[in-house]
């Protein structure tokens, strides 16, 4: 009989996965960490296993784009070929996922922050996170750390009218952050002070600075400033808690110009509280032929505090004024 000839065609399995390159070591919660593999002959497409906490975030196939999140754990990369005959033989990469530091716990510590006396080396701490290498800490303004920065427990310095606000701190280490916590604090209200007007004698003699008591316990005294050239105030007096308000300026001549001044409030730890916004005088002048001018009230960052203004005259020099002006 005669002769039957088959051909037959034989399809290759794919080829061995050659060596995965990429970081062997990362973080949880790191994004964009690219893979690749050699290509693989004979291959119509990759299978890649990844760790828990691993995906894909671009796939081309001997190359992928893996983003960490941030529960991911460490594992084996493994990737093989994979054609209509079967698979290929697979390569393994072991990458280390390093931690995130846990999250931050309770703040202890003192809540309520005193400016007198001054509240100095107050202590915050919590307990150690795990997998924090160091901690950032943020205080309120007015306040220093003075010792323990980026350890689990500080000691603080609050100054003189710090603010309210929170102790906050967040754990750190190579890879990142862990979740902060925060512990609200008030501090009291440092002593502070307004005048109330400036005037003059009833002679005209001299100037008076008028305020309303402060009723802060720790309170010691007042110092009062007049202008001596544009913005700049120097002290002319100190006055005790228990005087009277009002200050008497007898070295000021109402007669000649206007004056600006300014009140501090000073505290039984001797602090002083920033000056207060300025008043300024009224000067009223005579021109002559029945005409008069004067300088207006005025309030730092306040406009137009007076509603009107008001002058008397003297007829008869007996003490006896009438009203002669009433200007808006």
């Amino acid at each position: 009989g005669g002769i039957s000839t088959l051909n037959i065609t034989v399809n290759p399995l794919p080829a061995n996965a050659g060596s995965i390159s990429g970081d062997v070591t990362v973080c949880q919660g790191e994004n964009g960490v690219v893979y690749t593999v050699p290509v693989i002959a004979n291959t119509t497409s990759y299978n890649w296993t990844l760790p828990t906490g691993a995906t894909i975030a671009l796939d081309n196939n001997n190359s992928i784009t893996v983003d960490f999140s941030s529960s991911a754990i460490s594992g084996d990369f493994i990737v093989y070929g994979n054609n209509s005959c079967g698979d290929g033989v697979a390569d393994t990469l072991s990458v280390v996922v390093n931690p995130l530091p846990g999250a931050a716990g309770s703040i202890t510590g003192s809540v309520n922050i005193t400016n007198c006396p001054a509240s100095t080396s107050i202590e915050y701490s919590i307990a150690g996170v795990t997998n924090a290498t160091s901690y950032l800490w943020n205080t309120p303004n007015n306040s220093t750390i003075v010792s323990g920065i980026n350890t689990d427990t500080i000691l603080v310095d609050f100054g003189f009218g710090a603010s309210s606000g929170n102790i906050s701190v967040m754990p750190q280490n190579a890879c990142g952050n862990g979740t902060s916590n925060s512990l609200p604090i008030v501090v009291d209200d440092p002593v502070s002070q307004n005048v109330c007007l400036v005037t003059v004698d009833d002679n005209s003699a001299y100037n008076q600075i008028v305020w309303e008591k402060n009723e802060t316990p720790v309170l010691a005294s007042y110092n009062i400033y007049r202008e001596v050239t544009t913005g700049v105030y120097n002290l002319i007096a100190n006055v005790h808690k228990d005087s009277l308000s009002v200050y008497d300026d007898m070295t000021a001549d109402p007669n000649v110009t206007s004056y600006s001044y300014k009140i501090t409030a000073m505290d039984t730890c001797g602090n002083e509280s920033p000056q207060s916004d300025f008043h300024n005088t009224i000067h009223l002048q005579f021109l002559g032929n029945g005409n008069l001018q004067w300088t207006l009230y005025d309030i730092e960052n306040q406009s137009n505090p007076v509603d009107f203004y008001e002058v008397f005259r003297d007829d008869s020099s007996t003490g006896a004024w009438n009203s002669i002006s009433n200007t808006i």
